[in-house]
């Protein structure tokens, strides 16, 4: 029991510390959108950015879980802003009909790096397919 008592500890304070890390992330990245000079739709989507970025994170993503990338999804979605200025992957906006699936409502770019074939399964609509398939089939 003391065993558990410790583990549990040990849980609630790598907790404690993720929930601080994500609240740091929430404010640098108002920093960050408020040093961008982008305007138009989507001006908080830079995708050769997330690219960059889902490429260095391959260590740490690698064995993620559908859920998991979506719980990381959604992190990046509400921190980077409201549908005019991000993409509302979890509303599933670059989807041509509404599916059930958990890969639809996760950012495409982070799943076409980690879940290459959930990616393929997906069904854009026409303006999501000019935005992401040419950059994403290299």
């Amino acid at each position: 029991m003391q065993k558990l008592n410790a583990y549990r500890k040990e849980l609630k304070a790598l907790t404690t510390n993720i929930l601080s890390k994500i609240s740091s992330r929430k404010k640098l990245v108002i920093k960050i959108q408020n040093e961008k000079k982008t305007t138009g739709e989507y001006k908080n989507f830079d995708i050769q950015r997330e690219i960059s970025l889902f490429n260095s994170l391959s260590n740490e993503l690698a064995d993620y879980s559908l859920k998991e990338l979506l719980i990381f999804s959604l992190m990046i979605e509400t921190q980077a802003g409201f549908e005019l200025e991000y993409p509302a992957w979890s509303s599933q906006v670059h989807i041509d009909k509404n599916e059930s699936s958990l890969a639809s409502q996760i950012n495409p770019v982070l799943l076409a790096t980690y879940q290459k074939s959930s990616y393929a399964n997906l069904r854009f609509n026409e303006k999501f397919k000019k935005i992401l398939n040419p950059l994403l089939e290299k």
